[in-house]
């Protein structure tokens, strides 16, 4: 027995001698070091008579607070790939994709189609699927290389400034991985920020050039072709039924007509599907929480609780309008279910949703929707009656 624990215990001691040994001969190999690397923060997307052509924003190696923190560089080709590849050879380094900040797609190309920058930026597996998309109505050129004026490095601002919009609401913010997912989804309809650059957004403008980068609204897409837009107020009744809006204001008028600002606290929404009669109607459900932010006249809620309530019912009608103005533009101007209800009509109804799928371009203008409204304003404040 003892003869038999020795030798299990001498052979535990040559395999760790091993494992020991050979962490010592382990290297960097397949590592860059950072003078050999261009850190890419954000590519720009535009047509071009030869192809396409691609905007590179790339991290200067330098510390210096007076100088430019990142270079430009542009590359055209047949395809995207290829003037990537350009941009590369002159860059003469290893591209590092992993701080990727925004791909911007200039109105052209997203018109003619945006198979190519979808396909490139999710084939490459140091690219994250979870970079926003965004399109210009101009070119993309143009936003990547614009300085912002509360940044030296533009990606950094876009990106801070896109995920407060998103939240406001008035920027449905979509993803690589998002738009590549819906377009083959079928009713095959996404959308995605638009970008543009304010020029005029500061007082007294700015002697540096540098500007501000504004978020007017959604660009829809049917499949990979750009289709039109809605505006910033559209989608922000998109993302009501979205229950995706975590604050921001919302002006109604009180019952004496002043003006009350409402601090939104929260949102969620539930949509369903029924059939009646045989026809299909939508319902959307919305939730919204907020509290009193300002308010003028002689309204007082705290000394009339049943007030509340009639506040409530003039923020659901508020939140009921935007709604219908993004119904409005998604049936009737884009003709395009940028709701994704037909996914909804999938889930609930396969047998039904087999025999319209085909037609659902053509169906669903027609098709009724219901809103609800629950609005809840949890307080007042600290004060009660408004200081006017």
């Amino acid at each position: 027995m003892n003869t038999f624990v020795n030798s299990i215990k001498k052979q535990l001691v040559i395999f760790m001698v091993i494992i020991l040994s050979s962490t010592g001969f382990t290297g960097c190999g397949d590592k860059s070091q950072i003078e050999q690397t261009a850190i890419v923060l954000a590519l720009g997307f535009d047509a071009s008579k030869s192809g396409i052509t691609v905007t590179a924003q790339i991290l200067k190696n330098q510390s210096d607070p007076n100088v430019p923190q990142v270079d430009i560089y542009t590359g055209t080709a047949a395809d995207a790939d290829s003037a990537i590849y350009k941009i590369r050879s002159e860059v003469g380094k290893k591209f590092l994709y992993s701080h990727l900040k925004c791909y911007v797609i200039g109105e052209s190309l997203a018109m003619k189609s945006i198979s190519q920058p979808l396909d490139v930026t999710l084939r490459f597996n140091q690219i994250r699927p979870t970079v926003p998309f965004l399109v210009t109505k101009g070119n993309a050129s143009d936003i990547i290389k614009t300085s912002s004026k509360d940044n030296t490095i533009s990606s950094l601002s876009i990106e801070n400034a896109l995920d407060v919009q998103k939240k406001l609401g008035y920027s449905a913010s979509s993803t690589n991985l998002d738009i590549t997912t819906t377009i083959d989804t079928p009713p095959n309809i996404t959308s995605c920020s638009v970008i543009a650059i304010d020029n005029n957004y500061f007082e007294h403008g700015d002697k540096t050039g540098k500007t501000c980068f504004t978020f007017p609204g959604n660009a829809v897409f049917r499949k990979d072709k750009l289709i039109g837009y809605m505006n910033a107020e559209e989608v922000r009744g998109l993302n009501w039924t979205r229950g995706k809006i975590r604050w921001g204001n919302q002006q109604i008028m009180t019952p004496d007509n002043h003006p009350l600002n409402l601090d939104i606290k929260g949102n969620s929404s539930k949509n369903t599907v029924s059939m009646k009669n045989g026809k299909i109607v939508f319902n959307i459900h919305i939730k919204v929480e907020s509290t009193i932010r300002d308010m003028s006249g002689t309204t007082d809620p705290n000394k009339n609780p049943s007030l509340i309530l009639s506040l409530e019912r003039r923020q659901g009608e508020a939140v009921n309008n935007e709604v219908k103005q993004a119904i409005h533009a998604s049936q009737k101007t884009l003709k395009a279910d940028v709701f994704n209800l037909g996914e909804l009509v999938y889930r609930t109804y396969p047998k039904e949703w087999s025999k319209i799928k085909g037609n659902w371009t053509e169906i669903f203008p027609n098709i009724p929707i219901e809103i609800t409204i629950d609005c809840n304003i949890h307080n007042t404040g600290v004060i009660s009656k408004p200081q006017s």
